[in-house]
């Protein structure tokens, strides 16, 4: 089996928290099927904005430096503080086949487009189901081609999007 080059992961969005945060940020990009969000790197980058506060065990003792909380610790660092969030709900892919389709290729795209991307938290969201009477199978080819020409054109405009508020 021939060794395959193993390139940086961009971090991926885990916790509900993190979804909701960039749920809450308007979408930078909008197409017939997808909504994207962002949230810059410039922002706070700890879950809900909290900062540990330091409590000493007792009352009359020196306040010592306490370990962080675990949801505080980022072990796992992202290529150029880029995460990543997808979102697909079964109520626009039916099919746990397809929804799997949707994310490879998204997560995809991502990789193969994050040196030109801004730092920060990006989240991907399926808006609208893709009509399941044009597609033969839950996984097929045309499909794939489908998601993959959208999501491409996607990517694009987030890169535009990405280079003219790094230039502002």
């Amino acid at each position: 089996m021939p060794a395959r080059s193993v390139a940086p992961s961009i971090r991926r969005l885990r916790t509900a928290a993190e979804f909701e945060r960039l749920l809450r940020q308007r979408p930078c990009v909008i197409s017939a099927h997808f909504a994207v969000h962002h949230l810059g790197a410039e922002r706070d980058t700890r879950i809900g904005g909290f900062r540990s506060t330091v409590v000493p065990d007792l009352s009359t003792e020196p306040c010592a430096e306490l370990a962080p909380f675990v949801d505080d610790l980022r072990e796992e660092r992202s290529i150029a503080g880029l995460e990543l969030g997808v979102v697909v709900p079964k109520r626009h892919a039916r099919r746990a086949v397809t929804r799997s389709l949707i994310k490879r290729e998204l997560r995809a795209a991502w990789q193969r487009g994050a040196p030109a991307l801004a730092p920060g938290a990006w989240l991907v969201r399926l808006r609208a189901a893709f009509d399941v009477a044009a597609f033969a199978s839950a996984a097929s080819t045309a499909l794939r081609r489908a998601v993959r020409f959208e999501v491409e054109q996607v990517m694009e405009r987030c890169v535009a999007t990405s280079a003219a508020s790094s230039a502002a």
